[in-house]
């Protein structure tokens, strides 16, 4: 769960972060991606990753083929980087619809449904999900299938949150910053 976590919610902002303007005009110009990175169609997508992924039947097949579980990592960073399009600098600054402060933040907060379903389902199960998990020899002993689940949605809570946390804390301090350079402009321009 933590190499997931990663890969759809930490990872996907710091590529999007690296991006130059040329690099996202450059982006932009591939058929279809423009409609992908606007917020609500990002925002579908990755809850559609998110869920599906974490269905039984997928999961398993990902840890039995490798292919599959290569598109699966690849689907994650995709998914995750639609996802903070929207939100982070240069990449929300190209979209068409551009979200101010209070709406970045709001998505972010309706963006933790997906992740907080599937981590909520994970924690509070009582019996296994996947069956791979269940046959699988027990790393640290003592840590039985439904165990490892339940820290698995924690993990997918907590770490998952950090990631949310952190831009939204950008935002509202960037906001502030503003909010008292354009407060202290009028008294500049007043004094002597």
């Amino acid at each position: 769960m933590l190499q997931h976590v990663l890969l759809g919610l930490l990872a996907p902002p710091l590529l999007l972060l690296a991006l130059s303007p040329s690099m996202v005009a450059l982006l932009l110009r591939l058929p279809g991606l423009r409609a992908l990175t606007e917020p609500v169609p990002a925002q579908l997508l990755f809850a559609l990753v998110m869920g599906a992924w974490h269905l039984p039947a997928l999961y398993d097949l990902t840890v039995r083929s490798e292919p599959v579980h290569v598109f699966e990592h690849l689907t994650f960073i995709a998914g995750g980087s639609l996802f903070w399009w929207p939100v982070v600098g240069v990449t929300s600054a190209a979209a068409r619809w551009r979200l101010g402060e209070a709406g970045r933040v709001l998505y972010l907060l309706f963006g933790t449904v997906p992740a907080d379903t599937v981590a909520v389902i994970l924690m509070f199960s009582r019996a296994p999900f996947y069956s791979f998990y269940v046959q699988a020899p027990r790393l640290v002993p003592g840590v039985d299938p439904v165990t490892d689940q339940v820290l698995a949605g924690v993990v997918l809570m907590v770490v998952g949150k950090l990631s949310y946390l952190v831009a939204i804390l950008e935002i509202f301090f960037r906001w502030l910053a503003r909010a008292r350079a354009e407060e202290a402009a009028p008294k500049a321009l007043a004094s002597p």
